[in-house]
């Protein structure tokens, strides 16, 4: 599911509130400016849904406000324990059931996604996507990447 600028904006408002509690006192949208080194307004337009954040952007709010990146994937998960990183549960996909011998051999998780994003006419649930929810689609998959990529990092150190 992709979201909205709106929902995106309630879960940035969300995960400041986080940020609230673990410091003792509020969070404020010139607190998390500063952490940023953008201005209060810039927030105020990311949390009032008139601006979508890029995955870049996203993944500082998270390291400020001390959620996992994916608590910004999807409405669902940000309503998980958001101290725990550990042991969170993988949604099945519908392709998980293919075979491998399915596809063409793809091993590059960047570039398969760059080949599906290029393609025209690309459609979701049978509907062709909009040019605003191709981009949302593509900060979405770019989250999930580094996201993965971080995780990876991590597992690697």
């Amino acid at each position: 599911m992709v979201l909205s600028k709106k929902e995106v904006g309630l879960l940035i408002n969300k995960a400041r509130k986080h940020k609230s509690k673990i410091i003792g006192g509020k969070y404020t949208q010139s607190m998390l400016a500063v952490d940023l080194e953008l201005s209060r307004g810039y927030i105020g337009d990311l949390e009032n849904g008139r601006i979508y954040p890029n995955y870049v952007l996203l993944n500082k709010i998270a390291e400020k406000c001390e959620v996992p990146l994916g608590f910004f994937v999807d409405e669902e998960k940000s309503d998980i324990d958001i101290t725990k990183t550990e042991d969170e549960e993988i949604i099945k996909s519908p392709l998980a059931d293919k075979s491998t011998s399915d596809f063409a051999e793809i091993t590059d998780v960047k570039e398969a996604m760059d080949i599906i994003l290029s393609q025209s006419g690309l459609m979701l649930n049978g509907e062709m996507l909009s040019k605003e929810s191709k981009i949302a689609l593509a900060n979405a998959i770019q989250m999930g990447i580094a996201y993965a990529e971080k995780i990876q990092n991590q597992e690697n150190k």
